[in-house]
């Protein structure tokens, strides 16, 4: 992985997933790109001060935790994919015609109540994957690759 660059095509800022890095360090590229989907599919609302609509909250993405118990068939599945589609079409930095979200239930007593895979292309051309499993309290990170 090369060093994170100001001049990345992708943006430049600093590494946050589930919170900021102890270090501090900078994200770029794809690092930041997968960065951004987690955010999109983990907060439905963010703090805006003075957003153009007046609102100091505004809508940013999908918080698929909320999803938990509602959620509860493989078609129910299915019929959200759309919905978190066009959550990561929001980020200019993904060719949204790349983009595809899969989730899958999972059985009773496991350890996740549905598992989302995401794949796109950035703008780049530069393959994007993420898999997360969804509880009721939490969104892991299970794998990402290209």
């Amino acid at each position: 992985m090369s060093l994170p660059s100001p001049d990345d095509p992708l943006g430049y800022d600093v590494f946050v997933r589930e919170d900021i890095e102890e270090d501090g360090r900078d994200a770029t590229g794809i690092e930041l790109v997968a960065n951004g989907i987690f955010h999109r599919v983990t907060t439905d609302k963010l703090l805006l001060v003075d957003a153009p609509s007046g609102e100091q909250l505004v809508e940013f993405g999908e918080d698929v935790r909320k999803w938990v118990g509602s959620v509860a068939t493989q078609d129910s599945a299915d019929a959200k994919a759309p919905r978190l589609v066009e959550i990561v079409k929001r980020d200019l930095n993904i060719n949204p015609a790349t983009i595809r979200v899969d989730i899958q239930m999972q059985l009773a007593g496991a350890q996740w109540a549905f598992i989302i895979a995401i794949t796109c292309r950035t703008t780049t051309e530069l393959p994007v994957a993420l898999t997360l499993g969804v509880s009721a309290v939490t969104v892991e990170l299970l794998s990402q690759g290209k």
